[in-house]
């Protein structure tokens, strides 16, 4: 079947400058997805938000694991909030809304909710992180991968070459693991885990990695951002909370 015209995951919605649809051809990146959908399925999350859901590949992941995913995201040009189809995935459908923070979901719906390189890209992350401890179950665990890390060598290295960097658009914010946790921890949430992660360019990794060496070059990334002092440079900083 061919690929749909649209690069947009949802139909008949304008573009928008992240939605570029290159990680299904990243193995690098695939990889990372089901080892964050393994992560949450075995903390025993039932019933998941993926806020911030883009072309749902990690959501895919997720209902391969029995996981009863709901799929969200913004879309300026939405029209209100609806259910529009995904295109990776005939038969999906994700809800899309204009309103940049507020969810249309109940008060402790989910037992976890997912932000996949979502957070740094919000309006306000501080209404965000309300809607989402409002949208969580008591002691439900938020999941918050990707984050830009300000010292990463990656960051640094697509501002000199004229490549995307976050900070270039509005609202695009870049984090330290201590600014991280300390906006997380004081929005209602107490944090679990935080870590560096992805010393590695994966996209970039992806186009000379072959296949079988996937999971060797993720110990090396793991191994390298695990080093004190070099895993400051490190592409992304993530962290696992819990609602207070």
């Amino acid at each position: 079947m061919a690929e749909p015209a649209s690069s947009t995951p949802f139909e008949g919605l304008g573009q928008h400058f992240m939605l570029s649809d290159n990680e299904g051809h990243a193995s690098l990146v695939m990889a990372e997805y089901e080892a964050i959908a393994d992560r949450i399925a075995d903390d025993g999350c039932r019933r998941v938000l993926d806020w911030g859901c883009g072309f749902g590949y990690v959501a895919q992941f997720l209902r391969e694991r029995g996981v009863d995913v709901v799929m969200y995201d913004y879309a300026p040009d939405a029209g209100g909030t609806r259910e529009v189809p995904l295109t990776r995935f005939p038969g999906v459908t994700v809800t899309v809304s204009d309103d940049p923070i507020v969810l249309p979901y109940p008060d402790g719906d989910f037992d976890a909710v997912l932000s996949l390189g979502t957070l740094e890209h919000v309006s306000h992350p501080e209404h965000s992180l309300a809607e989402i401890h409002r949208v969580l179950r008591a002691s439900g665990r938020f999941y918050c991968y990707k984050l830009p890390n300000l010292h990463s060598w990656v960051e640094f290295a697509a501002r000199k070459t004229g490549r995307y960097y976050h900070g270039k658009h509005d609202f695009d914010r870049v984090y330290t693991m201590h600014s991280a946790r300390q906006m997380i921890s004081k929005n209602g949430f107490d944090i679990l885990d935080a870590r560096y992660r992805n010393i590695l360019p994966l996209h970039q990794a992806s186009k000379v990695v072959p296949r079988a060496r996937i999971p060797l070059v993720r110990r090396v990334s793991d191994a390298l951002t695990a080093t004190p002092g070099l895993r400051r440079l490190s592409t992304n900083v993530e962290l696992v909370a819990v609602r207070r």
